[in-house]
C-alpha cells in the first residue's frame, strides 16, 4: 500500500486499530461519508442493500437535496432474480456517520466499500458499492 501510494500521490492509505485499512483520494470531497445517521434498523441480505438503505435514510437525502447530488445510478448483473425469497439478517446502525455505517456493513458482511464520486456541469454524482469476499 505504501508503495502504491508513492506511485499515486494523490492516494492515501490508513490502516485503524481493527486492522481496517482504508484507501482515499485527496481528489474526492467525499462531504457525504461525514453525514450522521441517527438510528437505521433494516433487514438486508447482503453488504449492497446495507449500503443501499443507508443512502435512503432522510439524512443523506436530505444532504443530497441540500447539495445538488445524486446518486449514480449503476445497473449490475445479468439475470434478475426474485430477491424477496432470500434470508435477510437484521442489520442496526445508530449514531454513526455514513462511513462509520459502510463500515459496519461490511464488517457483517465480509467484504470492502468503494466511495466514487464525478461532477458534472449541474451536479456531483455518487456511486458506493461493496464486494464481497
Amino acid at each position: 500500500m505504501a508503495a502504491w501510494s508513492m506511485l499515486v500521490p494523490r492516494l492515501k492509505t490508513y490502516s485503524d486499530a481493527n486492522g481496517v485499512w482504508r484507501v482515499s483520494d485527496d481528489t474526492a470531497s467525499a462531504d457525504l461519508l461525514k453525514v450522521r445517521i441517527g438510528d437505521l434498523r433494516v433487514r438486508v441480505l447482503d453488504s449492497e442493500e446495507a449500503v443501499a438503505a443507508v443512502l435512503a435514510t432522510k439524512e443523506v437525502e436530505s444532504f443530497f437535496r441540500d447539495n445538488g447530488m445524486r446518486e449514480a445510478s449503476t445497473m449490475i448483473g445479468i439475470v434478475p432474480y426474485d430477491g424477496g425469497k432470500l434470508p435477510r439478517s437484521v442489520w442496526h446502525v445508530r449514531d454513526v456517520t455514513v462511513a462509520e455505517a459502510f463500515d459496519e456493513a461490511v464488517t457483517k458482511y465480509p467484504g470492502v466499500w468503494v466511495y466514487r464520486e464525478c461532477i458534472g456541469e449541474k451536479q456531483k454524482l455518487v456511486n458506493v458499492r461493496t464486494r464481497s469476499f
